[in-house]
């Protein structure tokens, strides 16, 4: 069970992971409405203040691309199977596989018990 609460606090990381890359998409258009709106007026502010807010809006970008790139790979990594958080379903699916087949040779078994030996005590 601690695996799935691991996987259940991994994907919550996720996910918030993502909504703080959606907040700095807010914060990086804020930025370059301050900048473009700057510019557009008759008097500018400082060079200065120009620079730091275009500096802010480059951060911003660069942080914001660097979770995407990151959450883009592990999403990869899920899409092509490779092993990751919660990838247990093909592993379910080849025991189920395997109880069955198991099953059915113990039936054959005792079948072919039964029917040449009359005795199916044997296998049990």
């Amino acid at each position: 069970m601690s695996t799935l609460r691991g996987s259940g606090s991994d994907l919550v990381q996720r996910l918030n992971a993502i909504s703080e890359v959606e907040k700095s998409i807010g914060n990086l258009l804020r930025h370059a409405q301050t900048c473009i709106s700057e510019l557009s007026k008759e008097k500018q502010i400082s060079k200065t203040k120009m620079e730091e807010s275009s500096q802010a809006f480059k951060k911003t970008l660069m942080q914001v691309e660097k979770e995407l790139s990151e959450q883009m790979l592990y999403l990869s990594n899920v899409c092509v199977g490779s092993a990751h958080q919660g990838s247990t379903f093909a592993s379910q699916q080849n025991i189920a596989l395997a109880e069955a087949a198991e099953l059915d040779l113990h039936r054959e078994l005792n079948s072919i018990m039964e029917k040449h030996f009359g005795d199916t005590d044997m296998l049990e």
